[in-house]
């Protein structure tokens, strides 16, 4: 739970939880036999798809909660340097964004 609540450091939630664990899901499904999920042949990739984006979902909300609590945490402190929190969502954005075309691209074929 406190990884939901943007209590874990930004570091570790983008780099470990939202980024190394979708990378090794990513590396799992694509080592699957293609025959057996491929869309709209068998329901199964579309299963696949739809759980992951559910997945990098729940992964998206704890790191952008961490990144609005790494930034809140800059500015109380009046801290110097880059502001990470910016390119990790902007990062995150993108990602969804390709999950939903993804999706989207299955569903129109």
């Amino acid at each position: 739970m406190r990884f939901f609540r943007g209590e874990l450091s930004l570091a570790f939630s983008f780099w470990f939880i939202y980024f190394g664990t979708n990378v090794v899901l990513q590396i799992v499904i694509a080592l699957l036999p293609k025959e057996n999920i491929s869309y709209p042949d068998n329901s199964a990739g579309l299963i696949i798809i739809i759980l992951q984006a559910l997945y990098l979902l729940a992964t998206v909300v704890g790191t952008w909660n961490s990144a609005t609590n790494y930034s809140l945490n800059k500015k109380e402190k009046n801290l110097p340097g880059f502001n990470w929190s910016i390119l990790a969502k902007i990062s995150m954005g993108v990602a969804v964004f390709n999950q939903l075309w993804l999706i989207y691209m299955m569903l129109t074929l």
